[in-house]
């Protein structure tokens, strides 16, 4: 028979109570719940929350996310150590340097377990409690699967923008610009203007530049839409729904543009005197020349779109009452931040002083 020194012994059985016994590891309760379930300790499930007691990590309290029977430790949540190569991999933590401070009681065989020899009214308050915490896992369920719904969606929409780059590629390599400007309608509503704003954060980490050189997707839409026109055309079959857009910006322009083309009638309100939003008010011409998006939201008109300018709203209800079925607001953030600074406006006005009349 192989010996065991005393001092492991004493590591391996006593600090963290139950370990030889069965296929588990247990942890010791805090005051609150060992009144409460008349137990000094139990075994450690997945979801419990633990507060680590000694060590670097004195303090943290977080779940358990998983249990190694065979190698008697815990990983919590939020722990991580670096490695030699740098990598970060889960810290180990012995259940012996734990306390539990809130059971997992999702699971009705260990609620059953922990029962046994309990008043009726602690039982009720477990069978509560378990409720809550199923409540809790349910709608955690609920939101990852809508994150992991958004993140495929998300990766749909780039593996199509990705065919249709190359399909526009293609199109303009043999120098038809009409159909590569309708590709690009397809993907944006504003291909000419992007062709001159954007500062192509998309080439920066394009995969082609590993062969040769990344593709020019700005310098494309720029080229198709100064070389060629296009008419969009809207789908035949009507919604029979309203929709009303505050705002002509870039994004009431594509709301309205888009929800055209899927078959409903759409109302932009502008306040000013001119429709553009940021486009015409924060892009100066020489950076954007007027000519391009005046011509892009020509073509968005032209697909039906009505907008009404010098018109001001001051409550979305008015539009209901009209018989819209929905409204996007998309009135923008053209007013700049101010800096709390005391007795900023004098200081505005003496430095101002200064610079234009000194």
């Amino acid at each position: 028979m192989e010996s065991i020194k005393p001092g492991k012994q004493r590591r391996e059985l006593y600090n963290a109570p139950l370990h030889k016994k069965r296929n588990f590891i247990s942890a010791h309760l805090e005051e609150k719940l060992l009144l409460k379930y008349d137990k000094r300790a139990i075994p450690v499930v997945k979801g419990d929350t633990v507060k680590v007691m000694r060590g670097a990590f004195r303090g943290h309290e977080d779940k358990v996310a998983k249990v190694i029977v065979k190698k008697r430790h815990l990983e919590i949540e939020g722990l991580m150590m670096a490695k030699a190569d740098g990598n970060k991999i889960a810290k180990p933590i012995h259940p012996s340097n734990v306390m539990i401070t809130k059971l997992n009681l999702t699971d009705k065989w260990r609620r059953r377990k922990l029962e046994r020899g309990l008043s009726e009214e602690t039982k009720k308050e477990i069978e509560a409690e378990a409720k809550e915490q199923i409540k809790e896992v349910e709608e955690e369920k609920k939101k990852e699967a809508e994150l992991k719904a958004k993140e495929e969606a998300a990766k749909e929409l780039e593996e199509e923008a990705a065919e249709e780059e190359e399909i526009v590629e293609e199109e303009i390599a043999e120098e038809k610009f009409a159909d590569a400007l309708k590709t690009m309608y397809d993907m944006v509503p504003f291909p000419g203007t992007l062709g001159w704003v954007c500062n192509q954060p998309c080439e920066d980490t394009c995969q082609r530049a590993e062969l040769d050189d990344p593709v020019s997707i700005r310098a494309m839409k720029k080229l198709a839409f100064e070389k060629s026109t296009v008419k969009i055309k809207k789908k035949d079959l009507q919604s029979g729904k309203k929709v009303a857009v505050i705002g002509s910006g870039p994004a009431g322009l594509s709301c309205a543009f888009y929800l055209t083309l899927w078959g409903h009638k759409v109302t932009i309100y502008e306040a000013k005197r001119k429709s553009g939003g940021m486009l015409r008010y924060g892009i100066p011409d020489f950076r954007l020349p007027r000519n391009v998006f005046e011509k892009e939201i020509e073509i968005i008109q032209k697909t039906g779109v009505d907008i009404k300018l010098n018109t001001r709203i001051k409550s979305t209800d008015n539009l209901f009452k009209q018989g819209f079925n929905a409204v996007f607001v998309g009135i923008g953030a053209q007013i700049g931040q101010k800096m709390n600074i005391l007795n900023r406006f004098k200081l505005y006005a003496k430095t101002s002083a200064k610079v234009y009349y000194s």
